[in-house]
């Protein structure tokens, strides 16, 4: 079985066809179809949105461990 090694086309960051390199030093090209690439485009943001709200939620976590408790002798509990 040869060894196929794939080298990507891209075109401002989008795959628009495959170079499939065997072993045989034979060159082919495989089409990669638009719906492919906008699926992988969707994937890719998905996966930035998916690290931002991560990201957000620790953030939110580290906020309520950082929070104080109330104090007993506070102005407003003491004058209250």
């Amino acid at each position: 079985m040869a060894a196929l090694r794939y080298f990507p086309t891209l075109v401002s960051g989008i795959p628009l066809c495959r170079h499939v390199l065997a072993d045989g030093g034979s060159l082919s090209k495989e089409f990669i179809t638009p719906s492919a690439v906008r699926s992988a485009l969707r994937r890719q943001q998905g996966g930035k949105y998916k690290s931002r709200k991560d990201a957000e939620a620790a953030g939110l976590r580290r906020k309520e461990v950082r929070k104080r408790g109330e104090d007993e002798l506070a102005v407003s509990r003491v004058f209250a």
